[in-house]
C-alpha cells in the first residue's frame, strides 16, 4: 500500500483485569447476577444455586464509553429489579436498569451526568470514592469538596419497564417528569485528603430519613495521621456529629455495620412512648496493623493482625466480612457485641474485588492475576470446617478466569511457518506468569496409526440412548472396517489385533480400539452412510447398491434390505429414519423406515437436471440445556427433517427440496452471481478484483459438501470474554453451510416459515484453503454445537453472537478457528535427527473426520493452566481425523478465537524474549514479601525456559542492586579488525540474547552505572542433545541504565543509556568477544526509555567484498566492509517527557544524529515505527498518536518537525507495541490485492446504465471498494488487552470513518456517554478531537445489531456519501481528452448504493485480521 491515511484500532483479546465487582438482581428480580467492571466493559455472569461451575456463564456484556472506576447496586422500593450506578475516570456517571427486548443493548439509561472540573480545583488522587444512600449519592472527586447527587426515587415514575419490554423508548421521561437523579451540588470540606467515605447505616433521630443522613469520612492530615469524622447531612449542610482521631497509621478503608438488634427493639419502644432516641450503626476501620471497631458511645474494639495491606473486602453475613490482603491471603472478620476475631481461610490471587455468592461461593477479582471462583467451607461462627482434606485451607478452587494483565512485555513465537503466537510477561508479584497466546484451536492427539485410504468415517453408539460412542466405522474403496472400544480390564476369550492403545500407559483402567465385526453389517462394500436409528436401536448402512437395516442390540442381525438396480452415488440419512438417495442419472429417492414393521419404504421420487454431488438431511433442532447432567436423562428423541439440501454437478446452485412424496423444490441458491460472471466476461483486471491465490475457475463453484445445522453460542468457554452473548442466539440459529471444491466455505442463515417454505439471508463466503471441504457437525452433552470443515487448513466454525430482535432479523456472527494438532509425546525417538516440533503443535491436512465421544479413550484433556473450569470429556469435542495415511484420535480445546497457555513463575516478570527455542524472562524474585527482604538484592534474575515444555533450563542471578531493564534477541555480526593492515575480517553472524541492566543504588535518583550482557545458547554435547545451554559471551559496563535495546542495520545493536542513544558492535579478539560503542552517539534527551528501528534480522547481514576468488573456503576470509547505502538507517527514540525523536545513523562517519522530532510534550510509554515516515506512540494519559515525517518539504524547519496526523484516546495504558498480527487471515473468496473481501456496489434501479455502454470504457467502470491493509501492529496494555492497529488506505479509511459516524448517530450508548467525547485526545491541558483513527470495536459491534438498526446505519452511510472517494494515483498517466467526457458522464450517471450485506462483508473481513 502506497500510503496510510488512517489506522484501525481494535481489540483482539479483551481486558481481564477486574476493577470492581458486585452482585444484584439486575436482570431478573428472582435471580442474582454477578456484575464485573473490566476497563471499558460491564460483564454480567449468572449465579446458580445448583451448579457452581455454571456461575461462570456470561449472560451479557456491555461496552461503556469510558474507563469504569466505581460500580454500585441501587435498590429502590418502587421496582423489583436492582439498578446499577457506575462512574468513569472522567467523572461521568449513569444509572442503568434492565430492559429485556430493547436493542441494541437490553438496558435502559435512567440517569446520567458529568461532574466537570469548573472551579473545583485539583482532582482527588486515586480513583473516585462513592457511597450510596437511597436518597443521595455521595462522591469525593476533588480535593476539599464532597459532591452529592440527590435521588428522587419517591417522585420518579418508572414507566420505562413496560415500554422497554416492548422494545420501545419508554425509558426517557417526559418533560414534566422529574429526573431520577438531580443536579449535583458540592460542599466544602476541611478534610482535603479523603481516603474513604461511607454512609452510616440505620440512622434515626426522630426526623424524616429523607432529610438527614450520617456520612463517615476517613481522611489523612498533613502529618500523615488518619482520622474518622462523622457528619450529619441535612438540608444540604454538613454538621459535625462525632469523630475519632489518630487511628492506625495505614488505615485506608471503612466498613459500615447496622446497629445491633437490641438497639432496634429499644428504639421501637421509645418511639411508641413518643420519645426520640438516636440509633446509629458502627464503623470498622481496616488498617495495616490493626482493625478498629468504632461504636458511638461504647468502647472501641481492636484486633491486631500481621502487618499487611487490606486490598478488598465484602460482607458475608451478620457481622462477618471477608478480607483479602496484599499477600493473597483471605481472612474472615467476625464482629459481635462483645469482641472481634480474625480467622485466616487460605490463599488466593491478589484481589481487587471480592463478592460473596451464595451458597458459599466467593468471586475473587484481580488486576494482577487470574480471577478465581472459590468454594468456601465455613460455619456460622466463621471457623473453617473439617470438610477440606487440607487443614490449612478452607478454600477450594472451582474456576479461573484468564487475565493477561498487567502485560509488561511481549514477543513473537513462531509455532509454525504459517502461524505465530505471542508470549507475554504478565502479572505482578506472586501472580507473575508467562502467557502464550495463539490463534486457533489446539487438538491434543491421544493416539495415531497408519491407515491409508480412508474415504469416510462414521461413529456409532452401542445404544441409541447412550452419549458415548462404541464403534468407529471406516469406509474404504472396496470394504468397510470397524474399530470397537474394548475395556482394558475386560476378559477376552480370543486374541485380537490391537490397533490402538489409550494415550497414557499408566492408566490401566482405560480402553483400546480393536478391530471387530458387527453381525449384519456389510463389510465387503464401501459405505456411503452408517448411523444409529432411534426406532428399536437399529443400525442403518447404505452402500452403492443397497440399504441395510441391522439390529444393533439384539441377535436378529439384518432386519431389512432395500436393493437398487441403479448405483447409488450419494446418500444421506438421519437418526429419525429419513433416507435420501441420489442414483446415477439424476434420480432422487426419499425412503423412510417404518416404525411398526421395521422395514424400509419408498416415499417419494423425482428427477433432477444434473448428477447430485452432495446431500444433507440433518434436522434443525433448538434445544435448551438443563441444569442437571444430560447423561443421566439420556439422549432426547430425534426430530424429523422437513427439507433436504442438494448440490449438483455442473451446476452452480444448491437446491432445497421439501421432504414429501413430491420432493418439491422450494428454494434455489445461486453460488455464482451475475455480477461475478460479468466481471469475468468483460475481462476486468484480476489485480482490481482478486488475488492470484483466489479461485478463478468457476467450475470450482460446485458444492461438494452440505451441512444443515442449528448452531448455538453455548460452546464458547467461560473465559472467552470478547464476544457479547445476546438473547436472539440463545435458542440456536439454523444455518446452511456449503463446502466448495476449492476450499471456499459459504454459509447462510435459514428461516423456516410457518407454511413450511424456507428463505435464506446473511450470506458469508470465506476461503479456508485450496482443497475440497467436508463439513462435520460436532456436539457435546452440554448442547454446544459447532461445525468442523476439513481440508488443508481444518477449521472449526462456531457462533459467537449476533444481532437481531427476532429470528427473522438475526444476523449470526460466525468465528473461524484453525485446528492445530498437539501430540502427547514431544520427544523424538532415540537416534532420530529430527527436532521436536516447536511448542508441540503442527498444522495438518484433514480429508475426513467424525466426532467420537469415549471417556475411556479420552480422559480430561483440558490443561489446568489454560484457564476456565476443570472440564470433563462432556465439555470438549473429541473426534477422529484422517489424512492420506494416518488416523488420529484426539480432543480439541475450548471453542474460542484465541487460546492462552499459562506458565506460573511465582515472581514478577519484567521482560520476555523468545530466543533459540527458549523463553528468556527477566524477573524480580519478590516484589512483595510477607517478611522483610534485603534491599540490596531484590532477586533480579534471568530465567530460561524451554518453549515446548515450559520447563526451567537455567537461571542467572544479577548482582546486588542490579535491575533488569531491557532484553532483546538480535543478530550480531562478529568482526575482527587487523590493526596492521586495517582489513576487516568477517567471523560470521549469530543470534544473541542481549540484556540491559542498571544498578539502583539507594543514594541515587538516577542510575549511574549498568551493564550490557551478551548471552549465547547451544546444546551441551556431554548431556541430552535437546537440552539448551546458556553462557555469557561478554559484557559492557556503561555509565547509566540500559533502558532499551533493539536490532539495528548491518548486524549492529542500538541501545539507550540514560539520556543517550548509542550504536554497539561486537568484535573478536582471539577467542574472546568484546562489545564496544561505535562512533558518536546521540545526546540530548531527558531519559531515553525506548528505541525502535525497522531493521530486521535479514537486514543484519553485511555487504562484503571478498579478497579471494574462492567462495567455498571454510576458513575465514578477509573481506572489506561495505556499508549499505540503499536505505536510510533510521530509528526512533521515545523520551520520558519529550515525545518521539527520529535519529539517523551515518555509517561513513559512524555518527548518530537527530533529523526530526515531535515538539509536543508527551510522556511516552511505548513507540513503534509503522513505516519509514510514520511513527506510532502511546503516552501516560492513555492516548495514542501518529507522527509523520515531512520528507518532501523544501523548508529545513519543516523537515525537522514531526507532524501529528493521528490522535485517539484508547482508555488503557499501553506498555508495548510490536509489528505483526496473530491471525493468518482467512479471506473472502473475492479479496483485493494485499488483503480482502470486496464490497459489492449496486446500481440504483431508477438510474440503470445500459450494459453495452458500460462495457466500452472498462477501465473507467465502477470498482468495488475493498479492504486494503498496510502496517499491522499489536499492542499490549496494563489491563491485559491485546489489540491490533491496522493501517488503512484512503478508500478503506473513508468507508469505515463514514460507518463510524453513522453508528454514533443511530446507536444510543449505554449510560448516554458520548462516544466522541470519550475518544477525544485529552492530556493535561491539551484537548483535541480524535483524528486519523477508526474505532474498530465500535465498527465491529455492527455485527451484533438487529437488522433494522443495520439498515438505518447503511441508509445513513448512503446519505453521507463520504465512504465513496476516488483515490488518485500520481504515477498514472493522463489519457487523451477524446471520449473522456462521455465516459465521465456514464460514471456520474451511476448511483452507488451500499446494501446491508455489503457492509457486513466489509466488517467481517476486518475481523479476520485480528
Amino acid at each position: 500500500m502506497s500510503s496510510e491515511v488512517a489506522h484501525y484500532v481494535v481489540t483482539a483479546y479483551p481486558p481481564g483485569g477486574v476493577l470492581c465487582a458486585t452482585k444484584c438482581n439486575f436482570l431478573e428480580p428472582s435471580t442474582e447476577t454477578l456484575v464485573i467492571a473490566k476497563s471499558q466493559r460491564l460483564e454480567f455472569r449468572s449465579i446458580s444455586n445448583h451448579d457452581a461451575e455454571s456461575s461462570s456463564h456470561v449472560v451479557l456484556s456491555l461496552p461503556i464509553n469510558g474507563r469504569i472506576t466505581n460500580l454500585l447496586p441501587i435498590k429502590l422500593p418502587q421496582i423489583d429489579n436492582c439498578l446499577l450506578f457506575f462512574m468513569t475516570q472522567t467523572f461521568q456517571y449513569a444509572v442503568i436498569g434492565s430492559a429485556p427486548g430493547k436493542t441494541p443493548y437490553p438496558v435502559q439509561t435512567l440517569a446520567s451526568g458529568h461532574v466537570r472540573p469548573s472551579l473545583l480545583g485539583k482532582p482527588a488522587e486515586g480513583s473516585p470514592r462513592v457511597a450510596f444512600h437511597p436518597h443521595v449519592m455521595a462522591m469525593h472527586l476533588y480535593d476539599g469538596f464532597l459532591t452529592l447527587v440527590p435521588i428522587h426515587a419517591s417522585t420518579y415514575r418508572f414507566v420505562w419497564d413496560y415500554a422497554a419490554k416492548k422494545g420501545g423508548e419508554g425509558g426517557k421521561p417526559s418533560s414534566s417528569q422529574q429526573q431520577l437523579m438531580g443536579e449535583p451540588y458540592h460542599l466544602r470540606l476541611e478534610e482535603s485528603c479523603l481516603l474513604d467515605l461511607k454512609f452510616v447505616e440505620n440512622y434515626y433521630d426522630g426526623n424524616s430519613e429523607k432529610d438527614s443522613q450520617q456520612i463517615a469520612l476517613l481522611h489523612q492530615d498533613a502529618r500523615g495521621l488518619q482520622h474518622v469524622v462523622v457528619y450529619t447531612l441535612r438540608n444540604r449542610q454538613l454538621a459535625l456529629c462525632w469523630k475519632k482521631q489518630r487511628l492506625d497509621g495505614a488505615s485506608c478503608q471503612l466498613l459500615s455495620l447496622p446497629p445491633p438488634t437490641a438497639d432496634f427493639a429499644s428504639t421501637t419502644s421509645a418511639m411508641k412512648d413518643g420519645t426520640k432516641k438516636q440509633v446509629t450503626g458502627s464503623l470498622v476501620v481496616l488498617g495495616q496493623r490493626q482493625i478498629t471497631h468504632l461504636i458511638p458511645g461504647k468502647p472501641t474494639q481492636v484486633v491486631v493482625l500481621p502487618q499487611c495491606l487490606i486490598l478488598s473486602s465484602c460482607r458475608l453475613g451478620d457481622g462477618r466480612f471477608l478480607l483479602g490482603d496484599e499477600f493473597g491471603q483471605l481472612h474472615v472478620l467476625t464482629i459481635t457485641d462483645q469482641d472481634m476475631s480474625l480467622d485466616t481461610l487460605g490463599s488466593s490471587v491478589l484481589t481487587s474485588a471480592l463478592v460473596y455468592l451464595k451458597p458459599n461461593l466467593i468471586f475473587c477479582g484481580s488486576q494482577l492475576g487470574d480471577s478465581q471462583l472459590l468454594q468456601l467451607f465455613v460455619n456460622n461462627s466463621g471457623k473453617s470446617n473439617s470438610v477440606k482434606e487440607d487443614s490449612n485451607s478452607a478454600l477450594s478452587l472451582l474456576q479461573e478466569y484468564i487475565n493477561l494483565g498487567p502485560i509488561l512485555d511481549l514477543d513473537w513465537v513462531e509455532t509454525t511457518p504459517q502461524q505465530h503466537s505471542v508470549v507475554t510477561a504478565s502479572g505482578s508479584s506472586i501472580s507473575g506468569s508467562l502467557r502464550l497466546v495463539r490463534n486457533g484451536i489446539g487438538m491434543k492427539e491421544f493416539a495415531s496409526v497408519e491407515l491409508p485410504g480412508i474415504q469416510q468415517m462414521f461413529n456409532l453408539r452401542a445404544n441409541y440412548q447412550d452419549w458415548h460412542d462404541a464403534y468407529l466405522v471406516q469406509s474404504y474403496v472396496t470394504e468397510t472396517r470397524i474399530l470397537g472400544v474394548v475395556s482394558a480390564n475386560a476378559n477376552r476369550n480370543e486374541e485380537v489385533d490391537t490397533i490402538m492403545e489409550g494415550a497414557e500407559e499408566e492408566e490401566e483402567e482405560g480402553a483400546t480400539l480393536e478391530e471387530i465385526i458387527l453381525p449384519g453389517l456389510d463389510s465387503t462394500s464401501s459405505s456411503l452412510y452408517v448411523g444409529n436409528i432411534e426406532q428399536g436401536n437399529l443400525l442403518l448402512q447404505i452402500t452403492s447398491r443397497q440399504v441395510l437395516l441391522v439390529d444393533l442390540v439384539g441377535e436378529r442381525g439384518r432386519l431389512s434390505t432395500w436393493n437398487s438396480e441403479i448405483d447409488i452415488a450419494v446418500a444421506a440419512a438421519n437418526e429419525a429414519g429419513q433416507i435420501v438417495l441420489a442414483l446415477r442419472g439424476g434420480i432422487l429417492l426419499y425412503l423412510q423406515i417404518s416404525q411398526e414393521r421395521q422395514d424400509i419404504q419408498q416415499v417419494g421420487k423425482t428427477h433432477l437436471s444434473s448428477e447430485v454431488s452432495c446431500l444433507n438431511v440433518n434436522p434443525f433442532s433448538r434445544k435448551s440445556v438443563p441444569e442437571t447432567s444430560m447423561e443421566t436423562e439420556g439422549r432426547s428423541s430425534s426430530k424429523l427433517s422437513s427439507i433436504v439440501a442438494i448440490g449438483l454437478w455442473d451446476d452452480f446452485t444448491v437446491r432445497i427440496l421439501k421432504l414429501d412424496a413430491d420432493l418439491k423444490q422450494i428454494l434455489q441458491i445461486y453460488l455464482s452471481t451475475e455480477e461475478e460472471e460479468d466481471i469475468e466476461s468483460e475481462g476486468v483486471e484480476a489485480s482490481s478484483i482478486a488475488t492470484p491465490s483466489t479461485r478463478r475457475n468457476r467450475n470450482n463453484m460446485m458444492a461438494r459438501s452440505l451441512c444443515l445445522v442449528t448452531l448455538d453460542s453455548n460452546i464458547t468457554s467461560s473465559s472467552s470474554q470478547h464476544d457479547s452473548p445476546t438473547s436472539p442466539s440463545a435458542g440456536g440459529v439454523d444455518m446452511l453451510f456449503i463446502g466448495l471444491g476449492d476450499g471456499t466455505l459459504i454459509s447462510f442463515s435459514v428461516i423456516t416459515q410457518q407454511d413450511g417454505m424456507v428463505s435464506i439471508q446473511s450470506k458469508k463466503e470465506v476461503s479456508l484453503g485450496t482443497q475440497r471441504i467436508q463439513l462435520v457437525p460436532l456436539e457435546t452433552e452440554l448442547g454446544g454445537t459447532c461445525v468442523m470443515a476439513t481440508g488443508d487448513r481444518p477449521t472449526v466454525i462456531y457462533l459467537a453472537g449476533g444481532g437481531g430482535g427476532s429470528r427473522h432479523g438475526f444476523t449470526p456472527k460466525l468465528c473461524y478457528s484453525n485446528v492445530n494438532v498437539s501430540s502427547t509425546s514431544q520427544a523424538p525417538e532415540e537416534g532420530s535427527e529430527h527436532q521436536p516440533q516447536q511448542l508441540g503443535e503442527c498444522s495438518i491436512a484433514v480429508n475426513v473426520a467424525t466426532p467420537f465421544v469415549s471417556p475411556q479413550l479420552f480422559e480430561d484433556s483440558s490443561p489446568g493452566h489454560s484457564g476456565g473450569s476443570s472440564s470433563s470429556s462432556s465439555k470438549h469435542y473429541s473426534l477422529c481425523v484422517s489424512d492420506d495415511a494416518t488416523l488420529r484420535l484426539g480432543v480439541i480445546d475450548d471453542i474460542q478465537k484465541l487460546h492462552v497457555t499459562t506458565c506460573r513463575l511465582g515472581m514478577a516478570p519484567r521482560r520476555v524474549v523468545h530466543y533459540e527455542r527458549l523463553f528468556c524472562v527477566g524477573c524480580i524474585e519478590s516484589g512483595i514479601a510477607p517478611s522483610p527482604i534485603d534491599e540490596s538484592n531484590m532477586g533480579n534474575c534471568v530465567r530460561f525456559l524451554e518453549d515446548a515444555t515450559l520447563d526451567d533450563v537455567e537461571r542467572i542471578d544479577m548482582e546486588p542492586h542490579e535491575m533488569i531493564l531491557s532484553m532483546a534477541n538480535v543478530d550480531l555480526v562478529t568482526i575482527s579488525v587487523d590493526t596492521a593492515s586495517s582489513d576487516t575480517t568477517l567471523m560470521g553472524t549469530k543470534s544473541f540474547l542481549v540484556v540491559g541492566t542498571a544498578y539502583a543504588l539507594p543514594d541515587e535518583d538516577e542510575p549511574s552505572c549498568g551493564r550490557i550482557l551478551i548471552f549465547s545458547s547451544g546444546t551441551d554435547p556431554h548431556q541430552d542433545a535437546l537440552r539448551q545451554e546458556v553462557e555469557l559471551v561478554t559484557e559492557l559496563q556503561v555509565r547509566g541504565g540500559v533502558y532499551s535495546l533493539c536490532q539495528f542495520y548491518n548486524g549492529l545493536l542500538l541501545a539507550t543509556v540514560n539520556s543517550k542513544t548509542r550504536v554497539c558492535q561486537l568484535t573478536c579478539e582471539g577467542s574472546s568477544y568484546r562489545l564496544e560503542f561505535l562512533g558518536v552517539g546521540h545526546h540530548g534527551h531527558i531519559l531515553s526509555l525506548m528505541v525502535k528501528s525497522r531493521a530486521t534480522k535479514q537486514s543484519s547481514q553485511l555487504k562484503l567484498r571478498s579478497n579471494e576468488n574462492r567462495i567455498d573456503d571454510p576458513t575465514p576470509s578477509k573481506k572489506t566492509l561495505i556499508p549499505s547505502k540503499e536505505e536510510e538507517q533510521l530509528a526512533i527514540v521515545g523520551d520520558l517527557m519529550r515525545s518521539i525523536s527520529l535519529v539517523q545513523y551515518y555509517p561513513d562517519h559512524k555518527a548518530l544524529e537527530e533529523v526530526a522530532r515531535d515538539f509536543h510534550s508527551n510522556w511516552t510509554t511505548a513507540v513503534e515505527m509503522l513505516t519509514d515516515n510514520l511513527y506510532l506512540g502511546a503516552e501516560n494519559w492513555n492516548n495514542l498518536y501518529i507522527l509523520r515525517r515531512n520528507t518532501k518539504a523544501t523548508n529545513e524547519e519543516i523537515r525537522c518537525r514531526l507532524d501529528t496526523v493521528g490522535q485517539f484516546h484508547l482508555g488503557e495504558s499501553v506498555n508495548k507495541f510490536m509489528p505483526g498480527s496473530l491471525t493468518s487471515g482467512q479471506t473472502s473468496s473475492t479479496p483485493s490485492v494485499g488483503a480482502s473481501a470486496a464490497v459489492t456496489r449496486r446500481t440504483s434501479p431508477s438510474k440503470t446504465v445500459k450494459k453495452e455502454k458500460m462495457s466500452t470504457p472498462s477501465s473507467l467502470r465502477a470498482r468495488r471498494p475493498v479492504v486494503n491493509i498496510g502496517s499491522q501492529t499489536l499492542f499490549a496494555t496494563v489491563d491485559g488487552t491485546l489489540g491490533s492497529i491496522l493501517g488503512l488506505d484512503a478508500r478503506t479509511a473513508a468507508f469505515f470513518t463514514t460507518m463510524e459516524r453513522a453508528m454514533v448517530k443511530h446507536i444510543n450508548p449505554v449510560g448516554n456517554l458520548n462516544h466522541a467525547e470519550f475518544r477525544t485526545f485529552t492530556a493535561e491541558r491539551r484537548i483535541h478531537p480524535a483524528q486519523g483513527f477508526v474505532d474498530g470495536d465500535l465498527v465491529e459491534s455492527f455485527l451484533d445489531l438487529d437488522r433494522t438498526t443495520m439498515q438505518l446505519i447503511v441508509q445513513a452511510m448512503n446519505r453521507d456519501g463520504g465512504w465513496e472517494i476516488e483515490q488518485h494515483d500520481p504515477n498514472q498517466q493522463q489519457d487523451d481528452d477524446e471520449g473522456c467526457s462521455e465516459d465521465k458522464a456514464i460514471i456520474s450517471a451511476q448511483q452507488q448504493v451500499l446494501t446491508t450485506e455489503d457492509v457486513i462483508a466489509m466488517v467481517e473481513e476486518m475481523t479476520m485480521f485480528h
